[in-house]
């Protein structure tokens, strides 16, 4: 059963059939279940049997190629924190060679350092003392001699005081593994094991702390316990039972007089339902793991389950160490029915295939597990037949497309009601009045609701907006390591944490507190501890905390009293930097912690205030000073204290000054000239003199459809002109990508405006709509900076909402931007007259932005006969480079009208209210294989279209499945007008539809809004389809 060669082994007919149907409960299939629950699943804490020890697996380098666990790897196993298993016992081997007893110690140690129970099994007695007799199945490989008792006792006995003697607390030692399956080890009859604990039992354990764990059987046969049962003194010596589940069928589980003679069972090996390779991520295999632990425990009344490898490719754990489908199953037991736990009674089967057991914690909470192997949702009802009144209740799922994912439910008095997914398992853990754990009360040993260290983990914190964060030891304020930020293209891009409502009441105030520090960027920078939350229609932002922040130094932001809004709800606290922060600075968090009002939370110490001069920073200012100056300055490091005039930069000059200071030519540092605001140059264009024919002039002017806020404009062409750097930006279709325009008016701008460097930045892509380009808006425009921005999408937008909600959205994100660019609205026609203008004006005119029409004026020109379409058109939609220069020129003329004094407004302030809505701003673009969870599938990945930078094509019937943090998709997909297949996106159990046959394309991209929530969650992702579909983006809206 373990060894590669026994797998090989041929077993009997019978044998086989319950190996391929380990623990699997056979009840009648239903695969149409969505129901009203045929009867509720009734609790009772009154109804009490038998006391969890907890759950586990076996550590064996002695045997595998891979050697011993990671350090990582054991916390992932024996860790209960976000993403870890909270297994509680670990299984170790005793080796006939006492020279390998010390490789079972390193792994030993660091799980009993978690909190978990060590026990060991032998297989073999040493080889001196054993007989060779190859006797298959029921003779063994080996017997021991039956005059060598004695030394096989004391054999383990010194491996019992060997492992006290490290260090381990074992709890018990078994006399053998499998002595009836043992064509590979060693055998034993059932009369002999009997015999050799009455007479050598006490021997074995003599001198240590440790228990006698009978022999394990492979497949709970009853003679070896029954000859125990019937031995007095075996008995007497046998302090625990311990058996394996191969084959074992649900009806062989029940053992009356086992379960009744006062001693603990535990199921100590077995993996469910085969060890085929890879095999652990497959669902709904992964269920039967779940089933067989249900009735063991329920049916078997078994006091532990232990798994065979932790780490395997069918086991818990994969080989690199992540969580499988096996594993996450496990966990649903393992992570809330906790060492001590107390099985109580409940409806067993309320339902048609579904299972539900009940346990009582040592903290008071119930931990209900129910799995529904339906193909389809069952709606299940609980009652606390007992009559406690539920106050809380917290549901963790795995399913084909969650792991162990967790919602909150609402009660309602005694009783609460839940959605079971199909093929599912989910833990429900109660908190009953009277007995539980008040949430907003419930601290660890320092007093904190939560502290995130970062030692192991992420601790539940994520990325916001683009940014991405991930444990690390390169930068710590205490512990082993702390949360790197990275991936920002805006300020408020950072790292997000979800808070529970239970544990923060909205109303009352707490203390915050988490450590920041960045390496690389300006000399400081203001950091900021905020909450995201929602009252109910509106997504909401307030500020618990802010610090500037010295670069290279860890600063503390720390509120000690801040009350959380009455009404919250959706509670997201994150970290973030302010609106001065152009650079996007990574940066790294420590000691993340939440606590009752009043609590001083330990951190970083404030900054020294700085002395200017004191660059050595010894509280004096002379030659030692010069010294370090001229060292920094030689190195390319910026001083605060060395930039002794004033000007933002540590340069030679502040050398001069700080050798004037030191050797008293001056007493006082200089102080800097603060320039002034630009201003505007208006006299210039007022008197301007257009060259243009009158018609021209009138072409012009028809081509302003709003004139707009002048103020963003106005200041970013004033900067241009006295020397600092200007870029313009362009995203939209492929009259965009043809530069047909943007060409000839980045040259006006550049000739006329930039004194100094200038940037075009041309982000067109032939089929770009409102929707694809709120996609790609964060990839290709804001992470470019850009002072202004032109938005031309009119002959690519359709009347659906979702179009006119992402050109809404794509405006909002950039006047959002920092950097406060100038925002503008291009609308051009299609030759037959087609525009979205209709639209789109109504939002840019809410916006109060600037609104160029090419619709308007040349659908003027063409009904005036001052232009023919022949002027403008190389086709039906694209200008040829005639037509360019006339969209150009209407740009230009805008931009000379918009910077006369009777245009000029004194200050831009974004509109309170939207036309249609601008709730996907929040929206970037990202690749799914860097999301948690990934599996692809059959979707085959390929190298992306243009600026899009990745796909995916489908190419069979299994979905792309994924996870992460979010409000909703958006997914971005070939589209034709024929040829193309449609996929099913689902997203938390609800299905979208999206059809690559679009009427209006020709095999350039398209989007359409693939699942939306009012508030931030999590977003379990399955896509799969039919036919030829590619993904070209996915846009996560944050």
């Amino acid at each position: 059963m373990k060894h590669s060669t026994i797998m090989g082994k041929v077993l009997s007919v019978v044998t086989a059939s319950a190996l391929l149907f380990a623990g699997v409960t056979i009840l009648p299939e239903n695969s149409a279940i969505e129901a009203s629950a045929a009867g509720a699943a009734v609790i009772d804490t009154t109804d009490v049997y038998q006391t969890i020890k907890g759950f586990g697996g076996i550590n064996l380098p002695e045997w595998i190629s891979q050697g011993d666990m990671t350090d990582s790897q054991v916390q992932k196993a024996f860790g209960n924190g976000a993403d870890e298993l909270g297994f509680t016992i670990l299984r170790i081997y005793v080796s006939d060679d006492n020279n390998a007893w010390s490789r079972a110690v390193p792994t030993a140690k660091r799980a009993q350092a978690l909190g978990a129970t060590v026990f060991a099994t032998p297989w073999n007695p040493p080889a001196d003392i054993r007989n060779t007799v190859n006797g298959g199945l029921q003779g063994g490989k080996y017997q021991l001699k039956k005059d060598k008792w004695a030394e096989y006792a004391q054999h383990l006995n010194s491996y019992c005081k060997y492992m006290e003697g490290q260090g381990i607390d074992l709890y018990s030692i078994s006399i053998q593994n499998e002595p009836d399956y043992a064509s590979e080890w060693t055998y034993w009859s059932a009369s002999d094991l009997a015999s050799f604990t009455a007479q050598y039992g006490k021997a074995v354990k003599e001198g240590t702390n440790v228990k006698l764990m009978s022999p394990e059987s492979f497949q709970y046969k009853k003679d070896i316990y029954n000859a125990i049962l019937g031995n007095q003194q075996a008995m007497a010596n046998t302090d625990l039972f311990g058996t394996h589940f191969y084959g074992t069928q649900r009806s062989q589980m029940d053992f009356p007089a086992l379960e009744n003679c006062g001693k603990d069972i535990w199921m100590t090996e077995v993996y469910v339902p085969n060890s085929e390779a890879d095999s652990n991520d497959r669902w709904p295999e992964g269920l039967q793991v779940a089933e067989n632990i249900h009735n063991g425990l329920v049916v078997g009344n078994l006091n532990a389950y232990v798994w065979w490898y932790i780490r395997r490719n069918y086991g818990p754990l994969k080989e690199n160490g992540t969580i499988s489908k096996r594993g996450y199953a496990m966990a649903q037991y393992s992570k809330w029915v906790r060492p001590g736990a107390k099985r109580i009674g409940v409806t067993e089967q309320p339902n048609t295939n579904v299972l539900v057991s009940a346990y009582k914690n040592t903290d008071g909470n119930v931990a209900v597990v129910a799995i529904n192997k339906n193909n389809a949702a069952v709606n299940q009802e609980f009652t606390m037949g007992s009559g406690e009144t539920v106050q809380y209740v917290d549901s963790y799922t795995t399913s084909s497309t969650a792991n162990i994912s967790k919602k909150e439910l609402t009660a309602n008095g005694t009783s609460f009601s839940a959605s079971l997914p199909a093929q599912s398992v989910t833990t429900f853990v109660l908190t009953t009045e009277g007995e539980g754990v008040d949430p907003s009360k419930n601290v660890d040993e320092n007093g904190y609701f939560f502290h995130d260290t970062y030692d192991s983990g992420t601790n539940s914190w994520s990325g916001r907006g683009a940014a991405s964060v991930e444990s690390t030891t390169s930068e710590k304020l205490s512990g082993n390591g702390s949360l790197a930020v990275s991936g920002r293209t805006a300020s408020w891009n950072g790292a997000v944490k979800s808070l529970s409502a239970r544990t923060f009441v909205p109303g009352n105030a707490y203390s915050f507190a988490a450590n920041v520090k960045y390496n690389s960027g300006p000399a400081e920078q203001t950091f900021q501890l905020s909450l995201q939350y929602s009252d109910g229609t509106t997504t909401l932002y307030d500020h618990i905390a802010s610090v500037t922040v010295p670069k290279g130094e860890w600063v503390q932001l720390a509120n000690k009293s801040y009350t959380i809004p009455a009404g919250a709800t959706d509670l997201q606290l994150y970290v973030e930097t302010d609106d001065t922060d152009t650079d996007y600075i990574s940066f790294f968090i420590d000691e993340a912690i939440g606590a009752p009002e009043g609590t001083d939370i330990a951190g970083a110490e404030p900054p020294k205030p700085f002395i200017l001069g004191d660059v050595n920073s010894d509280e004096i200012i002379d030659s030692l000073d010069m010294i370090a100056a001229r060292k920094a300055i030689l190195a390319g490091n910026y001083v605060k204290a060395a930039d002794v005039d004033k000007s933002g930069k540590f340069e030679v000059n502040d050398l001069v000054v700080l050798q004037a200071f030191i050797l008293g030519k001056i007493t006082a540092w200089p102080e800097p000239e603060t320039p002034p605001a630009p201003q505007v140059d208006t006299s210039k264009w007022d008197n301007y003199q257009e060259t243009a024919t009158a018609q021209y002039i009138d072409f012009y002017e028809s081509s302003i459809k709003h004139m707009g806020n002048t103020y963003r404009l106005a200041q970013k062409l004033t900067a241009a002109e006295n020397g600092e750097s200007l870029t313009v930006a362009y995203l939209g279709g492929s009259i965009t990508e043809g530069k047909n325009y943007t060409t000839p008016f980045s040259n006006y701008l550049k000739n006329t405006f930039a004194k100094g460097s200038f940037k075009e930045v041309n982000a067109g892509l032939s089929g770009t709509s409102s929707v694809v380009g709120l996609v790609r808006s964060e990839k290709d425009i804001v992470s470019q900076k850009p002072d202004i921005i032109f938005l031309e999408f009119s002959v690519n937008d359709h009347e659906d909402i979702m179009y006119k909600k992402c050109f809404e959205s794509c405006i909002k994100k950039f006047l959002d931007m920092p950097n406060e660019p100038a925002v503008c609205v291009l609308i051009t026609r299609a030759r037959g007259g087609f525009s979205s203008q209709a639209q789109m004006y109504p939002i840019g005119k809410n916006f109060d932005i600037p609104v160029i029409s090419m619709d308007d004026a040349l659908t003027k020109a063409f009904n005036s006969k001052f232009l023919q379409t022949s002027d403008y058109y190389t086709d039906d939609y694209h200008p040829h480079q005639k037509g360019g220069q006339l969209v150009a020129d209407c740009m230009a003329y805008y931009v000379r009208q918009a910077l006369k004094s009777k245009n000029q407004s004194t200050g831009y302030t974004q509109p309170t209210s939207y036309v249609y809505g601008a709730e996907y701003a929040n929206c970037v673009n990202v690749n799914p294989k860097d999301l948690d969870n990934f599996n692809a599938g059959s979707w085959t990945a390929g190298t992306g279209y243009n600026s899009l930078p990745y796909s995916y094509t489908l190419n069979g019937s299994n979905p792309m499945k994924f996870k992460t943090e979010g409000k909703g998709l958006i997914i971005v997909f070939k589209a034709n007008s024929s040829g193309m297949g449609s996929i099913n996106v689902t997203v938390n159990g609800k299905t979208t539809k999206v059809n690559g046959n679009k009427q209006y394309t020709w095999g350039g991209p398209d989007a359409e809004l693939g699942y939306y929530q009012d508030t931030t969650g999590e977003l379990d992702v399955s896509i799969s389809g039919s036919g030829s579909f590619t993904i070209w983006g996915i846009g996560l809206v944050k």
